[in-house]
């Protein structure tokens, strides 16, 4: 059963000004929006940045939301949407898709990390192949640390067989300690946190 208090006395705001600041000092964006906002925050980013796609899961939780900005939008980014195995569409994950949105189990203040769960209508890949991962994230579901995650989703009733912690773009540096970004998953990791 959740709390209404926070663990190690963290109130909401602390929990997200420590989030954001720690998202952002590894290069990951972060914007706070409302809940009857987001979709048409993320129309608006995607167009910032130019993108021509956006996969997200056709059946999955930020479908309804998403649908009805694109389809009242002038020119919206293309809606990506598979129903199908990953085995039939790999080709166009790897080679065409520009962005994908998942939706967020919990946050982790303390340490800035999101925790995905992927789910056949959201797999892992959605989150790590394309260039560009925006990660929406209710405020409410925002945690001071990783124990207070397990205990208030009350992990010990079941987990999934793969679970995801999301601290940043990936990066990674060479011998030369040279950091580069994308290498191995997202360049850019966009949370929209609903407040």
């Amino acid at each position: 059963m959740k709390r209404n208090t926070p663990a190690g006395g963290w109130t909401r705001q602390r929990r997200i000004d420590t989030f954001c600041e720690r998202l952002r000092s590894v290069r990951a964006e972060v914007h706070l929006t409302s809940p009857s906002q987001w979709a048409e925050r993320l129309l608006q980013l995607c167009r910032e940045k130019g993108l021509g796609n956006l996969l997200y899961a056709a059946d999955g939780p930020l479908a309804p939301a998403i649908d009805a900005v694109w389809e009242n939008a002038d020119a919206p980014p293309e809606r990506i949407r598979h129903a199908t195995t990953i085995e039939q569409w790999k080709p166009a994950l790897f080679a065409d898709t520009e962005a994908a949105v998942t939706s967020v189990r919990a946050g982790i203040a303390d340490v800035s990390a999101l925790v995905l769960w992927p789910t056949p209508q959201e797999p892992r890949s959605y989150s790590l192949v394309p260039p560009v991962h925006f990660a929406v994230l209710h405020a409410g579901q925002l945690y001071h640390s990783f124990a207070e995650v397990v205990e208030q989703e009350q992990w010990h009733t079941g987990m999934p067989s793969n679970a995801l912690l999301i601290s940043g773009p990936s990066k990674s540096a060479d011998i030369e300690q040279t950091l580069a970004y994308g290498v191995h998953g997202p360049m850019q990791l966009i949370v929209l946190l609903l407040i």
